[in-house]
């Protein structure tokens, strides 16, 4: 499982690729398939998508589940004075739950502000040690947290107009 934040408005260079040739999808049985005729030209247009989404900080931000949880509790527990509690529980699920263009903004602040002053390091380290204490079957040792992550996020805060978290 992954989380898939999607800028609402992004700082973009330049649009970003829509694809208008109706539904790419056919009836195969009881699946849904490409459709082979189009594929070609889908692929291309998912590629040129891809594309726009990486030279734009603000269109999308992925982490699958192990990276997002300990990234959005830090989020949380340094934003509580942003976000509301909806928010902080609802970030914690993929179901299409809206950051406003203010708080996204404010994320960022504070997240730049965390990594100036060198919490984040500081919390990256403690954060380590600690799951490395942890016995093999449990769990939280599989949950990741790093500087870098959190600096890509805060970018994409910054630049995303808000987001949606699917």
């Amino acid at each position: 499982m992954g989380f898939d934040l999607h800028g609402m408005n992004p700082n973009a260079s330049e649009p970003q690729p829509v694809w208008e040739k109706g539904d790419p999808w056919i009836a195969d049985g009881d699946k849904q398939v490409l459709n082979p005729q189009i594929k070609e030209e889908y692929d291309d247009f998912i590629k040129s998508k891809w594309e726009w989404q990486e030279a734009n900080d603000g269109a999308y931000f992925r982490n699958n589940v192990w990276w997002w949880r300990p990234l959005w509790s830090f989020v949380c527990s340094i934003c509580d004075d942003i976000l509301t509690e909806k928010d902080m529980e609802k970030g914690s699920w993929n179901d299409g739950h809206k950051i406003s263009k203010t708080k996204a903004k404010k994320i960022a602040v504070r997240l730049r502000q965390s990594l100036k002053e060198g919490q984040v390091k500081d919390y990256e380290s403690h954060y380590t040690k600690k799951v490395a204490q942890l016995d093999d079957e449990d769990w939280n040792k599989h949950y990741p947290f790093n500087v870098d992550n959190v600096k890509q996020f805060e970018r994409f805060c910054e630049h995303s107009g808000g987001f949606e978290i699917w």
